[in-house]
């Protein structure tokens, strides 16, 4: 037997809307006609449903947030106390009147903090944290923690904790392997006299494969972000010769944050793994070697395509 709809007498359910079995109406909320809840769906008090909102099973909407016409909210999805979606209107839309929002998608086990705002037609990727009282004005990385205004990249939801020794690599290990997809930390021999420092990497004690390219990123803002991207073929081996880094290695399956914190230290990412480098220090040059030449087809640069070329690969 499905569980009863609870619906506060205080609310108003328009005809026309559509809510799964369990899913629970507060005080003072608002379902307009032509909007679709999931079931087991919790509805704060004064949470307004706008038609052709669309909401999962198991989503959390606390008090005073108003779900703009067309915001697609997937399973699981945790939208905090006073969250504000955007109503900005989309390229095309009329010029007077109701504006046509571009549409807004909170991907499948996501949380919103209190108080954030979302400007209309953003992306927040699966199982993405955005703190509370952030701005997003772009796109949401999966797993990605955002914080600020404007909102940036401050960190990852990770498998591998980030007290695993294996994230500090061993003094002298070389080539040392991470549990996601094949990711190794290199570090790499140290030489010291009173002529200064010198290091070095060579194949194939250090380096897994013979360089056929390499570039350099540098003058890159603390709140910006690098890569978002796996490649098909190629393998990279990335260092932060100056600064420091931090670097997120995702096989679908398993994720670690990696800090490029000493010139000696180096990050091998093998093909088939997904990287994205952020928390640049003001200082930070980070030279990345490459297995291969440049080549756009070998790029994948949308994670739900990385996920689903991973499952025809297995």
């Amino acid at each position: 037997m499905s569980k009863p709809v609870e619906i506060h007498e205080k609310a108003a359910v328009e005809p026309g809307s559509l809510l799964g079995p369990g899913t629970r109406v507060s005080a003072f909320a608002h379902i307009h006609a032509g909007a679709r809840l999931g079931a087991d769906c919790v509805v704060g008090e004064g949470v307004v449903v706008e038609p052709e909102v669309e909401i999962g099973d198991g989503v959390c909407i606390e008090g005073g947030v108003r779900l703009r016409r067309g915001v697609r909210l997937g399973d699981a999805v945790v939208v905090g106390a006073g969250v504000v979606f955007g109503r900005e209107p989309s390229p095309g839309g009329p010029p007077t009147g109701v504006p046509r929002t571009a549409a807004t998608c909170v991907r499948t086990g996501a949380v919103l903090g209190a108080n954030v705002t979302l400007w209309s037609g953003i992306t927040v990727g699966q199982h993405a944290r955005v703190e509370p009282g952030a701005a997003v004005t772009r796109d949401v990385p999966a797993f990605a923690v955002m914080t600020g205004n404007p909102a940036y990249v401050c960190d990852y939801v990770v498998t591998v904790p980030k007290e695993d020794p294996a994230l500090r690599g061993a003094p002298g290990a070389g080539l040392q392997p991470l549990p996601v997809g094949g990711a190794q930390i290199v570090l790499m021999p140290v030489f010291s006299d009173f002529r200064g420092t010198l290091s070095f990497g060579q194949a194939p004690s250090h380096l897994p494969f013979i360089p056929k390219r390499y570039f350099i990123t540098y003058a890159v803002a603390p709140s910006q972000s690098r890569g978002q991207h796996a490649h098909r073929q190629l393998h990279q081996f990335l260092a932060c010769v100056k600064g420091s880094c931090s670097v997120l290695v995702d096989d679908g399956r398993h994720r670690a944050r990696v800090e490029l914190d000493q010139p000696n230290k180096g990050l091998h990412v093998p093909n088939w793994v997904w990287a994205a480098e952020f928390n640049f220090s003001s200082d930070a040059v980070l030279l990345v070697l490459a297995s291969e030449g440049f080549d756009k087809e070998d790029y994948i640069g949308d994670y739900d395509i990385f996920l689903a070329e991973l499952q025809k690969r297995a």
